[in-house]
Formats: structure tokens, C-alpha cells, sequence
């Protein structure tokens, strides 16, 4: 089996020591997941500002935005935002609340390309620093990016689940992936500032579609803790990938020399493992995936 390691930090009892490689990220979208590793090292600034949103909750209920076939997947603008009232339930289009612009930080560290399979940060024409929350997925080699006021800053790639991305190139019908909307029948919906937004330019799931046929993406950062419970007892707590072996694996030693703790089967919750034997020195630990 292929391991990939997970976790962009391992943990020396009580204290975080940071690691080499990428934090990994899963897309759980309505048509499959995609998994995908961040470039912290190259990126840090960029990777930061992501995994931020996806911790503060302001990437719940988002969806892609914006659908180019042959170009581009865009989302991080618009969640959804369920009114009930005393007699039925309404959705309505809300505006991701930013934390702010960012750097440009395409020529800081290792240059990586807009090819297929990466992640950008999307931002403003013609303003370098402008990104904050918005993103896109490169459908295909979008190199000319590169060059553009700039660059477009490319900070992770997804390395597994590419069939899922793949839905989206070319325009898939057969693949239940339709455009929002005509324009002799436009369907679209109000934001909380009176931004009328239309799905003529999103990917959804019905060729009659509403709010639950748009394609929802839940993001969320692959890491685990270790806690003390008790004299000698270490709890090693992750939130797992569900489908593969998570295997949890001990070190003393932080330049490598990891052998296996325990293999746990992954179900998409947050698991929990506890290592009861004698610590030798400073015990690290870390998970790794296992795909077939």
C-alpha cells in the first residue's frame, strides 16, 4: 500500500515540533472528495490564511461559484444560510466575511505553476495583494497565470481524487454536472448585501435546480494532538480519513525512526488512541495514510 503522510507536525508530548511537508487538506464535495497537500514551507503566508477559514467555520457550507470548463472551478466567495420561520424554511446566498487581503506570494519560495490539479488563490483584476478567501482549482494547464500581475499564487495540488476533479473537464453532463441556468430562464438568489448572484455560472446537480443541487464543498485540515491523561498515558486524538488505514506510528527520535503504534481503520471521525507504555525520552508520533 502507498503511505502518505498526513500531518504537517508531529507532537513531542506536551509541545508542537514542526515537521517537513505539506498539511494535508480534504475537499468532501457533493460529487466526491478530493485530497490535497498545501505547500506550507513554500507558501507560508498564503497556507496560513486557508487553514484559517477552514478552522474559524467560514468555509462551512460553501460551494463552487464559479464553473469554466476547460479553465477553472472557483469557490471561498458564497456559503448558503438556511431562514426558517414559524411555517417553512428558506436559503439564501451569504458573503464569505474575510479576514483581510493577503500577500502575493507567488514568487516567495518555490514558484509553482497554475497546471492541472492546483490550487490558486483567486483575487481582484489587476491588484496583486488583493486575495483573501476566494480559491480556484486549475482544470488544466493554465500556465499563463503565471505571469499575470504577478502570478497567481498556486499553494497545494491535489494528489488524490483527481476523478473527482475530473467531473468538471470537459462539461460532463453524462456526469450529473449541469450549468446553474439559461439565460431565457435565470435562476439566482440575494446576498446579505443585496449582490444578486446567478447560477448560470455554477455547477449544479439538476437540470431544475435549487439551493440543495448546488455542489457544496466541506473543507477541513487533517491534524491530530497529544494529550496526557494520567501518569505515563498519551492520548494521540485525530481527525481521520475515512476508507484507508490511518496508522499511527512513535518515534524518539525526531530526525525519523518511526515504527508503528497502532492501525486504526478510518471513518471520517475524529478517533482516538492511547499508548500506556513506558516513554522512552521524548516520544513523537504522527499518522500516516494508507491507500492501496
Amino acid at each position: 500500500m502507498k503511505a502518505i503522510r498526513i500531518l504537517a507536525s508531529v507532537f513531542l508530548l506536551m509541545s508542537i515540533v514542526a515537521a517537513r511537508g505539506g498539511t494535508l487538506t480534504i475537499f468532501d464535495t457533493s460529487v466526491g472528495p478530493m485530497f490535497l497537500e498545501l505547500y506550507d514551507k513554500d507558501k507560508p503566508e498564503t497556507v496560513a490564511n486557508f487553514i484559517r477559514y477552514i478552522r474559524s467555520g467560514r468555509f462551512n457550507n460553501i460551494f463552487i461559484q464559479r464553473w469554466e470548463p476547460q479553465f477553472v472551478i472557483q469557490g471561498g466567495g458564497y456559503y448558503t444560510e438556511a431562514l426558517t420561520n414559524s411555517t417553512s424554511t428558506n436559503y439564501s446566498f451569504r458573503t464569505v466575511q474575510t479576514f483581510g487581503n493577503i500577500t502575493n506570494e507567488y514568487s516567495v519560495g518555490d514558484p509553482y505553476s497554475n497546471t492541472y490539479g492546483t490550487i490558486a488563490m483567486a483575487r481582484q483584476q489587476g491588484q496583486t495583494n488583493s486575495a483573501s478567501s476566494q480559491w480556484f482549482l486549475n482544470l488544466t494547464n493554465n500556465a499563463f497565470l503565471d505571469s499575470v500581475d504577478g502570478g497567481f499564487t498556486v499553494f497545494g495540488k491535489v494528489f488524490l481524487g483527481t476523478n473527482t476533479l475530473n467531473k468538471f473537464y470537459p462539461p460532463p453532463a453524462p456526469n450529473g454536472i449541469y450549468r446553474g441556468s439559461t439565460p431565457q430562464n435565470p435562476i439566482y438568489g440575494t446576498n446579505q448585501y443585496g449582490e444578486i448572484i446567478y447560477l448560470d455560472a455554477l455547477p449544479v446537480l439538476s437540470t431544475k435546480p435549487d439551493f440543495k443541487d448546488l455542489v457544496y464543498v466541506n473543507a477541513k485540515v487533517v491534524e491530530c494532538s497529544v494529550q496526557l491523561s494520567g501518569p505515563g498515558r498519551r492520548v494521540i486524538s485525530w481527525n481521520s480519513v475515512g476508507g484507508v488505514t490511518n496508522q499511527v506510528q512513535v518515534s524518539t527520535n525526531l530526525g525519523g525512526g518511526w515504527t508503528v503504534f497502532r492501525d486504526v481503520p478510518g471513518d471520517g471521525t475524529i478517533l482516538s488512541v492511547t499508548d500506556s507504555s513506558p516513554a522512552v525520552g521524548s516520544q513523537l508520533y504522527r499518522v500516516q495514510l494508507l491507500f492501496n
